[in-house]
């Protein structure tokens, strides 16, 4: 189903044809955070993740709001990569001489290659 919805938008031939799906995805991102954050500071009783434990403090782990800026630092490019790069796909496509399937693969085994 979701090679059904997403083939065809793969092969638009301007970028600029996704403007409302990618409208769309940046508001699921955005949803999906403040249902994240949401939860984070009034769980509801809803979704009880402490339904095996006899409190809610003997479930809960150590906490921090800030770590260590070393291992921050280190992971960010893992994930800046993962959340926006996979979408220039389309305009790398369409920047390729010769756009085929092989020639698509060796451009994101490069591109994983030098951001690891």
């Amino acid at each position: 189903a979701a090679l059904a919805v997403a083939a065809p938008l793969a092969y638009m031939p301007r970028i600029t044809a996704l403007r409302h799906v990618s409208a769309v995805a940046l508001a699921c991102v955005g949803l999906i955070t403040v249902m994240i954050v949401v939860f984070a500071f009034s769980p509801s009783s809803d979704f009880d993740p402490y339904s095996e434990c006899e409190s809610i403090e003997q479930c809960k782990g150590p906490t921090a709001l800030v770590t260590n800026p070393s291992q921050t630092l280190h992971a960010l490019p893992l994930f800046v990569f993962s959340y926006t790069c996979h979408q220039n796909i389309f305009s790398i496509t369409n920047e390729l001489s010769d756009p085929t399937p092989q020639r698509n693969i060796k451009v994101c085994v490069l591109a994983v290659g030098a951001a690891l």
